[in-house]
């Protein structure tokens, strides 16, 4: 349990490290967390699905980029592998999630969430870093929750497999 512990307090410092010192946009840097925080299943490159997620997609202000780079990352984890495949850990982890994103920072909308000053103080980097982190460190805890095991061995496994097929 320690160690699940362990790899959940790495991903939140790790994701809020990335964005706060603007090394990748919070989309990009929750994906990235994971990825690396599982033993990187896949290249680093993957990284770019998640770029255009930034500001709400393109900084239109629409759904936060740290959810949907939760979700994508969710995805790396219990996502489809083949047409009509089933994945039954993914819709429950996603809504679950999206469940705690608002409920912790009371929107899901990178526009209302980044005009929130009282919820997380200081300026918009601050609070944008607070949800990277946040948003990791919940991802992770639920891919370790939906995958019930002590360390991400199955699961890497598993995508290792999914990438054979590729």
């Amino acid at each position: 349990m320690e160690n699940n512990r362990e790899k959940i307090e790495e991903a939140k410092a790790r994701a809020f490290d990335l964005y706060a010192t603007d090394q990748f946009v919070c989309s990009e840097a929750v994906l990235y967390t994971i990825n690396g925080t599982l033993g990187n299943p896949l290249p680093a490159g993957i990284v770019r699905l998640a770029s255009g997620f930034a500001g709400g997609i393109g900084n239109s202000g629409h759904a936060c980029g740290a959810l949907k780079g939760g979700v994508m990352a969710l995805g790396l984890a219990f996502g489809r592998t083949e047409a009509g495949a089933s994945c039954p850990k993914l819709l429950p982890a996603t809504r679950e999630l999206l469940d705690w994103f608002a409920q912790s920072f009371g929107s899901c909308c990178c526009a209302e969430l980044t005009k929130k000053r009282i919820t997380f103080g200081g300026n918009e980097s601050d609070r944008c870093s607070i949800m990277t982190g946040e948003t990791a460190a919940r991802t992770m805890e639920l891919i370790l929750k939906y995958e019930k095991m002590s360390s991400p061995g199955i699961l890497l496994q598993r995508i290792r497999q999914t990438l054979g097929k590729i």
